[in-house]
């Protein structure tokens, strides 16, 4: 009843069926200075029989009181007693249809705030639910993976020694690859709605960059975590041109990039394809952080890195070159320390740059492109030319 009583929006409902009861009676009451008949006072029982089953509880009361009032005192006609018995019936009849009508209120308001609280607790209930089915999820694919070898992959996952992201992805790629059976997939890079590959099995048939629009799957796969063909069949219009399936690295707020799977060996297999990129798709972001961190610890406060560790990726870099033919750069060039910031900010974040020496306000630099052919540290040396006038190239 509290609960009740204390609602604002009901005393405000209240206070108005209080004002409307009383401006309906004075409304009959010049109604019956008006007209004269003998029998015009009886249009009082009128608003009772209506009022008392539609108001809140304090209207009625009021509305019983009203018609009392107009009945016994205001009104000049003089009762027998079988007139003042009928009329104290109906005041009792409307005083206990009142009370049996705010007690069906009273229920209902009730009613409606445990359906409230039911719709909270369901609410809570389904959460409860999807939390438990994210967990058996898990479960499930901890028993794939124990079933499929997984874990065995997941050790040979951790041993890859990757020094950037490009190594890195490509390693992922192979091992991945070769183990669920993929025979053309790709890493694509991510950044503002455009798409850039770094790593590839097979040649890819987006090519090297595509815009996400260009694909529905990979659009999806942005958006959601993953998206295999067979979940946007009936929207395609052009099937060669869509993936088998794409899984985004990285979460919604900041996306890595896309592996895309373009052709499997057993695509009756895809489902499980799909969980597997998913999962190790978190292990990829969780390593590459552990990769970037590392890198950190050689990197110089002027933003170059120390000889050493350039020495090492270039090693790792020739190593890969002649597995897997991949290309790397290294260009050399000198110019003045002031210019060192924005020689830095022209190259690719995954370039290294370390200083060879410091003579005459000059700073002698060696730069290294991981993944970058001739064509590409053309483009460098151009961007390299805009950027400092007085830049001298030279062999390394």
């Amino acid at each position: 009843m509290k609960e009740y009583l204390g609602d604002p929006e009901k005393r405000k409902a209240n206070i108005y069926s209080l004002i409307e009861v009383l401006i309906i009676y004075l409304l009959v009451y010049f109604i019956t200075l008006f007209v004269k008949h003998q029998y015009i006072e009886q249009l009082y029982i009128v608003p009772l029989i209506i009022l008392i089953t539609r108001y809140q509880f304090f209207a009625q009361i009021l509305n019983v009181f009203m018609y009392s009032l107009f009945v016994f005192f205001i009104s000049k006609r003089i009762y027998h007693f079988e007139e003042m018995f009928l009329q104290f019936c109906i005041i009792f009849s409307a005083l206990v249809s009142s009370l049996s009508y705010w007690s069906h209120v009273v229920k209902m308001y009730f009613l409606e705030e445990s359906l409230k609280r039911s719709k909270v607790n369901l609410e809570s209930f389904r959460k409860y639910i999807e939390y438990l089915e994210d967990v058996v999820d898990k479960l499930k694919t901890k028993l794939i993976y124990e079933n499929e070898g997984i874990s065995a992959l997941m050790l040979e996952l951790s041993k890859i020694p990757a020094e950037n992201l490009k190594e890195f992805a490509y390693n992922f790629l192979e091992k991945v690859s070769a183990f669920l059976e993929i025979k053309k997939s790709s890493f694509y890079l991510y950044r503002n709605g455009f798409l850039r590959i770094i790593a590839s099995i097979g040649n890819p048939s987006f090519g090297f960059s595509i815009s996400e629009d260009q694909s529905l799957v990979v659009k999806k796969a942005l958006e959601e975590g993953s998206c295999s063909i067979l979940e946007v069949f009936n929207q395609f219009s052009q099937l060669e041109k869509e993936p088998i399936l794409a899984v985004r690295i990285g979460d919604e707020k900041e996306i890595l990039g896309v592996v895309i799977v373009e052709e499997l060996e057993d695509p009756v297999q895809l489902s499980n394809i799909e969980k597997n990129l998913k999962a190790l798709s978190v292990w990829f972001i969780a390593k590459l952080e552990r990769i970037e961190k590392d890198a950190e610890k050689h990197r110089l406060p002027d933003g170059t890195y120390t000889v050493d560790f350039y020495n090492k990726i270039k090693r790792r870099l020739m190593d890969f070159f002649a597995k897997y033919s991949l290309p790397f750069s290294e260009i050399c060039i000198s110019i003045y320390d002031h210019e060192l910031d924005k020689v830095l900010k022209a190259i690719r974040s995954e370039d290294l740059a370390t200083k060879i020496k410091i003579y005459n306000n000059r700073i002698f630099l060696k730069i290294l492109l991981p993944f970058c052919d001739e064509v590409g540290q053309i483009s460098v040396l151009e961007r390299l030319k805009h950027v400092s006038r007085t830049i001298e190239f030279s062999n390394c």
